[in-house]
């Protein structure tokens, strides 16, 4: 019995392999063709802002986790096993950082900085915004949640903070392998000339001493092998901070997910669970 359900479940996994590949070469096949769209045009009032402020009291606060609805985004997913294509770090003042929801949802949030490594209308580069900008160039994603840091000792200061001032403006990631390579695990080499959003937000953690930059640990991992996923509750192993923790996923916002939104998260959560039990795949953990 137990080897009959084994087959059956590797059956149903090669099934959805089957049925993800197909609807990646569809994307694919959307992008060279110039077929669906992407985001709208969003006009963006905010310049990016240059350096890190000096005259803020500000620490980092929350990771943002984006599911863009984007042909990019839809790759991202499908190629991470996620419903998550994008994430960005949240600096805000220590007493901005909320647990709850409703908490949350009372917060000023009118200081609140955010820095990404994206294509937007923000640069085709690392660039620090405010969050308000952060929401215009979002508003089309399905969701947005924040994943506030709970510090176990002194939180980051401006000191700390302002190592960040070396990444803004380096090119966001050029190298596609790399890309790919990141779903995999798959990168054996660090790259720095350019970067994509996850492999900015593991480099920052490291700089920080949130993250083990010790290549003989159990822990580390290269920065550029980090996907947006292995930053939310889809992972939970995924991610070994050293000295904090990230609590639960909350809304930045009501879900805009229609029904052919919610069928894509509904197959992307089977094809993740079917993987986890059929492969036990450090991908997916």
């Amino acid at each position: 019995m137990l080897k009959l359900f084994s087959k059956i479940l590797t059956l149903t996994t090669l099934s959805f392999f089957t049925a993800g590949l197909t609807a990646s070469t569809t994307i694919l096949e959307d992008i060279l063709s110039g077929t669906k769209d992407s985001k709208t045009n969003t006009t963006i009032k905010a310049a990016s802002i240059k350096e890190f402020p000096n005259d803020q009291n500000l620490t980092l606060g929350y990771l943002a986790l984006c599911e863009g609805t984007a042909t990019v985004s839809d790759v991202i997913e499908l190629g991470t096993v996620s419903k998550w294509s994008h994430i960005a770090m949240i600096f805000c003042e220590p007493s901005d950082i909320k647990f709850t929801a409703k908490e949350l949802s009372k917060t000023n949030k009118s200081k609140w900085l955010c820095l990404e490594a994206n294509l937007d209308q923000a640069g085709n580069d690392v660039h620090l915004i405010p969050w308000s900008t952060f929401e215009e160039i979002e508003k089309e994603a399905a969701a947005v949640v924040l994943r506030p840091f709970s510090y176990l000792s002194d939180l980051p200061d401006y000191n700390q903070l302002k190592i960040i001032n070396q990444y803004l403006g380096v090119p966001y990631e050029k190298f596609i392998t790399e890309l790919v390579g990141a779903a995999f695990r798959a990168n054996t080499a660090e790259n720095h000339q350019s970067l994509f959003c996850s492999e900015l937000t593991a480099l920052t953690l490291q700089d920080l001493g949130l993250l083990t930059k010790d290549a003989c640990s159990p822990d580390f991992r290269f920065t550029n092998n980090f996907v947006p996923a292995d930053f939310s509750k889809e992972r939970p192993n995924a991610l070994h901070l050293i000295g904090a923790r990230l609590g639960s996923e909350m809304a930045a916002r009501p879900s805009s997910a229609g029904e052919n939104r919610k069928a894509f998260e509904s197959f992307t959560n089977a094809l993740r669970c079917a993987l986890q039990k059929v492969c036990c795949c450090s991908c997916v953990q």
